[in-house]
């Protein structure tokens, strides 16, 4: 596989014109005519011959005599040989037989539409260069006296419906970055795994209110032309880069069928959702699971490949290009929000032409490159955009976000939520003059106020977005209760104790295993999965016993609970099934309190670890 080098002069200036067609620019011209149709005018030129040929064989030969108004450029016979001809009207037949409609037909779409444009156009010596837009959507540059650099032998020629050129060459087709992808097919490095899944959901939509006309047959109505739309809920939803269309420009890097399957083969793992529907408990239905447990692993392996030259204009501009950003990363202001740092850079790459110490680099080098109509793309063999510069991030939930919270309660003898009522859990904004400031996200948290005379206070906080078979470390950050006022008494620590909620693949609890570097005692311990609802505290409640995990409260704390990994994914659910409740232990001695019964919390932050992950996988789980 050849590795990447420069485009040209022609090739960068058409790419950055291909996207700037207007349908209905007009020119200023000096023209002569005969006042024949464009058909009558090309058949009557001997030189045009095997043009003539090729439209008459395609049909293209009756539009071209009709009212309908067209701008023709038919390249001469000394490069549009007879071979040429024969070539391109054995591939309409072809076609044609199998079932091919005309406006899908390569020899129309690629070489008769490529020289055909809709209304008139003509030159003049002092016009302005200009991107012409052809039947097929494509751009091709106009000059004064060439199309795409190839050069007019005859110019301006009226005819009663249009303006005929000869050219003396033939217009070469750029195919876009789609359309390459669908021809790129067989063996390791064909791209027919991700042709497969990209046109699964391709769609194209008959606009008549933008079509031609003709006559009515039969009671139906005929159009002349037909225009047409085409909408890819993967390219325009999903990834947010239209690699169909000619109207941007993008760069993308694709991955071929043995960077596909390898790249499969980890992500499958990653989206195993609940597969028993009949639990009341599960959310998830057998059409929704089936259609995320496909679509999913696949558009995670292409998600944040694709480039637009309008957020990255130093590309194809012969610049240096320092780093790419992809549709799907978030702005510099919000990362710190999103991901707890500035630095942090998802689904953006750093130095993309070169191999540097960032893990993010040189996703452009060893690959095969391909000048597009709408860009260029780059096929990789070895995919060099990793997981942690994508989906597989850090899940932080906010505790004062109404989404996290899902209820409070107390933990005491006879408990009678109505009479005694629940905790409170209050929002408080950090004093932009606390030391604390910079290190409690978006400067806000909150106090969870417990009653001294319960037993326990618990929060039931909710998780979303969990994959499954992901080692998560999973962190409890609280905060000194002087980041909001640095007069506060409070200043004990708290003692915390931790559950996991979640759902094994058959919609039952589970019992998951985890190792606690922080908790009292340190050892093997487990996290009792039980049914959501309310919270019942029985005798089983004493001998489950807990991990206890203490707060300091001269800092913000970020604790580690334990190492966790789910048996199934929730991403994209719309109801959360991972649940973490945190109760606050208020524990008295002879001497007095020596714990608060206040938690100040700052957030829940289940983080992966990805060389673990990645080796349980690989060995099979």
């Amino acid at each position: 596989m050849k590795k990447i080098t420069c485009l040209s002069g022609l090739a960068i200036a058409l790419m950055l014109l291909f996207s700037s067609c207007s349908d209905k620019d007009h020119f200023d011209s000096v023209a002569t005519g005969n006042g024949a149709t464009l058909w009558e005018n090309i058949t009557s030129d001997e030189e045009l011959s095997n043009f003539a040929a090729v439209l008459e064989a395609t049909g293209y030969a009756s539009r071209l005599a009709t009212s309908q108004v067209f701008t023709v450029f038919a390249p001469v016979n000394e490069k549009f040989t007879a071979a040429d001809r024969d070539k391109v009207i054995a591939l309409y037949n072809a076609e044609k037989a199998a079932g091919v409609k005309d406006d899908k037909n390569a020899a129309i779409v690629e070489f008769i539409q490529n020289h055909i444009a809709l209304y008139n156009y003509t030159v003049s010596d002092v016009m302005e260069a200009k991107s012409l837009r052809m039947m097929n959507g494509k751009g091709s540059w106009f000059t004064p006296n060439s199309l795409q650099g190839i050069e007019f032998q005859k110019k301006n020629l009226v005819a009663k419906n249009g303006v005929l050129y000869t050219l003396s060459d033939k217009i070469q087709y750029y195919q876009n970055i789609y359309e390459l992808i669908k021809k790129e097919q067989g063996g390791d490095t064909g791209l027919d795994s991700l042709y497969n899944f990209l046109y699964h959901y391709h769609f194209t939509k008959f606009i008549p209110e933008e079509s031609v006309k003709g006559e009515i047959v039969d009671g139906k109505q005929q159009y002349l032309d037909s225009v047409t739309t085409v909408n890819n809920e993967i390219l325009d939803k999903w990834i947010k880069a239209k690699l169909d269309s000619e109207d941007s420009s993008y760069y993308a890097v694709l991955p071929t069928n043995k960077a596909w399957r390898e790249q499969y083969d980890v992500n499958k793992y990653f989206f195993k959702y609940v597969h028993n529907s009949q639990s009341p408990d599960t959310v998830v239905s057998s059409e929704l699971r089936d259609s995320f447990e496909y679509i999913l692993p696949r558009y995670n392996i292409i998600a944040g490949a694709q480039f637009s030259r309008t957020t990255n204009p130093k590309l194809g501009t012969g610049e240096k290009v320092d780093s790419v950003k992809s549709p799907l990363a978030i702005s510099f202001g919000y990362r710190k929000l999103k991901y707890g740092d500035f630095k942090k850079r998802v689904y953006e790459y750093m130095t993309p032409y070169e191999v540097t110490k960032e893990p993010s680099s040189g996703i452009f080098v060893d690959t095969e490159s391909s000048m597009c109509s709408n860009g260029v793309a780059f096929k990789a063999n070895e995919w060099k955009i990793q997981r942690e510069n994508t989906f597989l991030q850090d899940i932080s939930m906010e505790a004062e976000a109404k989404a996290t919270l899902d209820s409070l309660y107390y933990v005491r003898n006879n408990y009678d939520p109505k009479k005694d009522g629940r905790p409170k859990l209050i929002s408080r904004d950090a004093k932009s003059s606390s030391p604390f400031y910079e290190d409690i996200m978006g400067h806000t948290f909150c106090k969870l106020e417990s009653d001294a005379n319960a037993k326990m206070s618990g929060a039931l906080f909710n998780f979303t977005d969990v994959l499954s078979n992901v080692w998560y470390d999973l962190y409890v950050c609280t905060v000194p209760s002087i980041a909001y006022n640095k007069y506060d008494t409070d200043i004990l620590p708290t003692r915390i104790q931790c559950t996991i909620y979640c759902k094994n693949p058959e919609g039952i609890q589970d019992t998951l295993e985890f190792n606690s570097l922080e908790a009292h005692p340190s050892k093997l311990g487990s996290i009792q999965v039980v049914s959501f609802g309310d919270i019942s505290v029985d005798d089983d409640y004493e001998r489950k016993k807990p991990y206890s995990y203490q707060t300091d409260p001269t800092k913000v704390h970020k604790i580690h609970i334990g190492r966790i990994k789910f048996p199934t994914c929730t991403w994209g659910l719309p109801d959360p099934m991972v649940k973490l409740r945190v109760e606050v232990n208020v524990l008295t001695t002879s001497v007095g309190v020596t714990k608060s019964n206040m938690l100040y919390l700052d957030r829940i932050l289940l983080s992966p670890v990805i060389d673990e992950t990645i080796k349980d996988i690989k060995n099979n789980l």
